[in-house]
């Protein structure tokens, strides 16, 4: 059986680097906005090991593993990890592994409306990563494009600029 665990894929240009202000030495707080489906993307990085450009487009993948077809184990095993031939991380060059500790409504257009959109955040060791102005299900009250992501889940995101 075969699944495909990345749960979304887009190309974002950076707009704003450090827009407000720059609280530490090593991270960059990045924003941006998806090219096909218009999301609003804020990300911290960390800017000693992958240093962002602004203006310049990345490919961002969320994926709930490493493997394209299989889950990821739980626990690290290098064993594991040194003996499979590739990988996603094969085709990327900055990755992280975080967990999806929030689901908010973005904020109210005014004070009688209920907003329509909502917003992910991801915690990646403290490095945050939001998407925002996802639609609302009205069923399920999740992001239609997010429906197989739950709070607590472990997602990786892999990243790679792209030649303009």
């Amino acid at each position: 059986m075969s699944t495909n665990n990345r749960v979304f894929e887009e190309i974002v240009e950076i707009k704003y680097i450090d827009r407000d202000v720059k609280v530490f030495d090593k991270v960059q707080r990045c924003e941006g906005i998806t090219r096909d489906t218009n999301y609003e993307i804020s990300m911290d990085i960390n800017s000693e090991i992958y240093p962002m450009k602004k203006g310049a487009l990345y490919t961002i993948i969320l994926a709930k593993s490493i493997y394209e077809s299989k889950t990821t184990p739980k626990n690290f095993d290098y064993e594991l990890f040194a003996n499979t031939k590739s990988t996603l991380m094969d085709n990327f060059e900055y990755v992280m592994c975080g967990k999806v500790f929030q689901f908010s409504p973005d904020k109210k257009r005014d004070e009688n409306s209920e907003p329509d959109t909502l917003s992910i955040s991801i915690s990646f060791g403290g490095l945050l990563f939001q998407i925002s102005k996802l639609k609302r299900d009205d069923k399920t009250g999740k992001p239609k494009s997010f429906e197989d992501i739950n709070l607590d889940d472990t997602l990786y995101l892999l990243m790679k600029k792209l030649a303009k």
